[in-house]
């Protein structure tokens, strides 16, 4: 028997979404898509939006080689 929540989420971002970002003191930052009524927000410690930000800069370079 499972005792931890295990969630899957799938999210398309569009060219015109609301992004918004919240540092909460030395923790964390939490990002918001969209708005609070009908949005997502994903938090993220710092290491993590490390990983994020290099697979980001990443993907970027990849998508623009394709054009």
């Amino acid at each position: 028997m499972r005792t931890a929540l295990n969630v899957n989420t799938w999210a398309k971002v569009a060219s015109d979404c609301d992004i918004a970002n919240t540092v909460h003191g030395h923790d964390d930052v939490a990002f918001q898509f969209g708005d609070h009524l009908d949005g997502i927000e994903c938090v993220f410690a710092e290491a993590s939006l490390r990983r994020l930000v290099e697979l980001a800069s990443a993907a970027l370079e990849e998508l623009s080689a394709t054009v």
